[in-house]
């Protein structure tokens, strides 16, 4: 919602770019918080909550590759409109590694590891965070001049 909210305040309208980052955010979260949910989902079926855990059940492993895979499409989308450079991308990198590796590790049934991926998530976030202001800092004090705009 920040990004959103951020463009509305800054150009008093709601980019694509922050739009797409958005949709990123909202695909990671659903992802992280499934994989959370499967800490309780013993519980949540006896007291018949609804969770992602439960609708997902055994398909969830295959419903995380498609929200991580749209997480860091939109990103990447959002990142090349809005002119990021390397640093970004580097960023945007080992996010996609970080999940990989959630991906490959991820056990549905195991509460302590379904804890610890979750966990792992707040440096996605960081990555995000520091690869965008990073890109922007080093851009604007060293601008990139490209054969294309000599040519």
């Amino acid at each position: 919602m920040g990004s959103l909210m951020g463009s509305a305040a800054i150009i008093n309208q709601i980019s694509i770019e922050s739009l797409l980052f958005y949709i990123g955010c909202v695909f990671w979260t659903l992802s992280y918080d499934t994989i959370y949910a499967h800490q309780d989902k013993k519980d949540d079926e006896k007291l018949g909550m609804k969770s992602t855990a439960l609708y997902f059940g055994d398909t969830t492993k295959s419903w995380l590759k498609r929200f991580y895979l749209i997480s860091l499409m939109t990103w990447l989308y959002a990142g090349i409109l809005s002119s990021l450079n390397n640093i970004f991308y580097i960023a945007l990198l080992a996010v996609g590694f970080i999940f990989h590796r959630q991906y490959k590790s991820f056990n549905p049934d195991d509460p302590s590891q379904c804890m610890s991926i979750f966990k792992n998530n707040s440096y996605v976030g960081l990555l995000l965070f520091f690869g965008i202001l990073l890109d922007r800092i080093v851009n604007s004090m060293y601008p990139f001049s490209g054969a294309a705009e000599n040519a």
